[in-house]
Parts: C-alpha cells; structure tokens; sequence
C-alpha cells in the first residue's frame, strides 16, 4: 500500500501533460497567407477637396551691366536707364575707331552698280519675292527642315540638289527641288520623277513656271542654281 499514493501522482502527472500537449497542438494557427492590399477606384473630373499651400520665394536678375566688345563711337541708342529688355535685341549701335578713320570709302555703297548690273538686281529682287509668297523657304526650325528637305545623290562635285516635300510648311506646291552647279562646265543630275516646271533658271523667275521638264534628267550649264516646282 506504500506505493499506492505515488503510483496516482504519477498516473496523474501524465494525464495532466497529455491535456496541455493536446491544448497546445490545438491552439496553433494556420500562417497567415501573404497578400497585397489593392484599392479599386476610378477616374474623377470634380475640383480638388485636398490641397496643400506652400510659401515660396523667388529670385531673377533685376540689374545687369552691358559691355560692348569693341570700343568705339556711340552711333544710337535704343535704350534708356530702367528700361526692361529682351533677349536679342539690339540696345545700341558702335563705329570703331578703325572704321571711323578710314572713313565710308570701303563700306561706301556704289549705287552706279545697281543701273550697272541692273538684270542681276532684277534677279535677286525676284528670289526675294518667291521666298516671300512660299513658305517652304522659310521652315522655323530643324525639325521640319529634316522632315521635308532630302538631299539627291549626285555623281560630280561641285553640285547640291535637294527636294522641298509634302507641301512644307503649308506651301500650295506639292514639292520643290532646288540643284546648283559650281563647276564652269555643264552637269546632268538624276530627278525624281514627277511633273515639274522650271521657275527659275538663273536669269528669270516666274512662279507660273517658264518651262516643263520632262524625264528623269536635269541639264544644269556652268555655274547657275535653278528651282523647280511641282503643284
């Protein structure tokens, strides 16, 4: 009978272990499956509710001093102390001394020429005038410039041909092709095929066209620049 009381502590003992393994197998839980929390909204055209004020201060050059590169003599002024001014324009105009001594016979204007040669200032008054009615002349920037104007192969030196495409900058001509020849001799280059017209051949210019080319061929005589055009 003495080992009566400890073989019920001992019984006891074990049932009391097994309860709290079993308790403890049962209250572990499951990990929890990883996931990314997504809101769902939508796009919305109404004013802003939240917005945030900052205080900001800003700074620009109110004062600069301008120094001409060269010295000389004050000839005009186009601007005044205070005045604001922009970038490119022009504030003042100088005569160097160098200028000043040798006086006007360089720079001087010979008008005698102008009665002179007065076909070749009829000419360059007449370029003056096409540029002015056709905008493709006068592309902005590079980009177009790269868009519409392709150079054309050439077999000589001493020539540049290029083509003016795709109605440039909202010109009425179709395409422009413009071909010079440095040489003293005369070169044929390859066009494109199309329906040109000749409006200047070195003497004369007129937009209604002075002749049609016809072919593939271009026959430019020594030293002249020519323009065709197609509608």
């Amino acid at each position: 009978m003495k080992w009566y009381p400890v073989f019920v502590f001992l019984a006891a003992g074990m049932l009391f272990s097994c309860h709290q393994a079993t308790q403890e197998e049962g209250g572990k839980e499951a990990p929890a499956e990883g996931r990314t929390p997504v809101t769902v909204t939508q796009i919305s055209t109404e004013p802003l509710s939240e917005y945030i004020e900052l205080n900001a201060v800003s700074a620009f050059l109110q004062k600069s001093y301008v120094k001409a590169n060269a010295n000389g003599y004050l000839q005009s002024a186009d601007t005044y102390l205070g005045k604001f001014v922009s970038k490119g324009q022009l504030l003042f105009t100088l005569k160097t001394k160098e200028s000043q001594s040798l006086g006007n016979s360089i720079n001087e204007l010979d008008w005698s020429r102008k009665t002179k040669y007065r076909a070749v200032n009829d000419y360059l008054s007449q370029i003056i005038h096409l540029r002015r009615n056709h905008p493709a002349f006068r592309m902005p920037d590079a980009a177009m410039i790269a868009e519409h104007l392709a150079f054309l192969p050439v077999k000589d030196a001493g020539i540049v041909a290029y083509t003016i495409s795709g109605n440039a900058n909202g010109d009425r001509w179709k395409r422009i092709l413009v071909a010079f020849n440095g040489n003293s001799t005369a070169k044929t280059i390859g066009i494109p095929k199309g329906k040109w017209k000749l409006v200047s051949d070195g003497d004369n210019v007129s937009e209604k066209g002075i002749k049609r080319i016809k072919g593939e061929q271009l026959s430019l005589v020594g030293h002249i620049g020519v323009i065709l055009a197609e509608e």
